[in-house]
């Protein structure tokens, strides 16, 4: 029989029954939103703190990387080798002499001799620390074990040793030291220039200063030589092209420039090596071979000249 209210009555039954995960979600209470909005924030607060963690190691390993590369540069910068000169000679008994001096940016020096003869060989090795004061090095220990040398210069692609007992040089190889160029040596190749040192060529040149020659002024010295090469009787024969020509420039008191010049023939058994290396002193002898003059430039005229005698 019909019920024409609108309540169901007690015995109402349902078209059809909840299914079993209906009745499941049913008993469960319902999450609220605001759990579901914050869940998500501290998730992503996690993921915040996890890419903040990982850029933090990355800053780190980048600076260990940076400090570890920069500590090994610094390690390296302090045997950077800055100057590197070399010296080789032979005699005609095939007698020879290599030397090497290396110097360091740590203010350090290696010089190593090697002496070899047919039957004999010694390596020398010094080892010390120099230091650059204005355009000159001073070494802390001399160079040539005998005399004091302790004082060079870089010029004309040498290391000369300028010391008040010392006239020698070391030829450059490779430098990162300033090298003053003051001629072409390739075209005065027989030409050797050395830097007046007042004490030790007193007895050559008096009341001067150092000075040095261009090329202009190297040309003027070679064709005032030939001249007064001409003027000699015992000189007039022979070629200034066959000689060497070592020379110490200086400025006279009077503003002069005044040049020592001590001419070496070819033939005398010295090589343009030797030549270049010191000032060859101690022939008594050899003739026409040897000869020494003083030329002065600013008034083009020659004096001094000293001729050696016959063996």
């Amino acid at each position: 029989m019909r019920n024409g209210g609108r309540g169901a009555s007690p015995g109402f039954t349902p078209a059809f029954s909840y299914s079993y995960l209906d009745s499941e979600n049913s008993r469960k209470p319902p999450i609220r939103i605001v759990s579901v909005v914050m869940g998500m924030f501290k998730k992503k607060e996690r993921t915040e703190n996890a890419i903040q963690a990982m850029k933090q190691i990355l800053i780190k390993t980048v600076i260990i990387i940076s400090a570890f590369g920069c500590y090994s540069c610094m390690k390296t910068d302090k045997k950077k080798e800055v100057f590197f000169g070399e010296n080789q000679y032979q005699n005609f008994l095939n007698d020879s002499l290599s030397e090497s001096l290396k110097m360091y940016s740590d203010s350090t020096f290696v010089l190593t001799r090697k002496f070899k003869t047919n039957d004999y060989e010694k390596i020398e090795n010094l080892k010390g620390r120099f230091y650059i004061k204005s355009d000159s090095i001073y070494f802390g220990k001399n160079l040539l074990s005998d005399i004091k040398s302790q004082r060079g210069i870089i010029k004309d692609n040498y290391l000369e040793i300028i010391d008040d007992e010392a006239c020698y040089k070391i030829k450059v190889v490779k430098t990162g030291l300033p090298n003053r160029i003051t001629y072409d040596s390739y075209k005065f190749k027989d030409f050797a220039l050395f830097s007046l040192n007042k004490t030790r060529d007193s007895l050559k040149i008096k009341d001067a200063t150092p000075y040095d020659l261009n090329d202009q002024e190297l040309s003027n010295l070679d064709s005032l030589l030939r001249s007064c090469m001409t003027k000699d009787p015992q000189l007039k024969n022979r070629r200034s092209d066959n000689y060497y020509k070592q020379c110490i420039a200086t400025k006279s008191l009077n503003n002069e420039v005044i040049v020592w010049i001590s001419c070496i023939c070819h033939e005398s058994g010295f090589t343009g090596n030797e030549i270049q290396r010191q000032v060859i002193n101690g022939v008594k002898d050899g003739g026409t071979c040897y000869f020494q003059l003083k030329i002065n430039l600013t008034k083009r005229s020659c004096f001094d000249l000293l001729i050696h005698g016959d063996a």
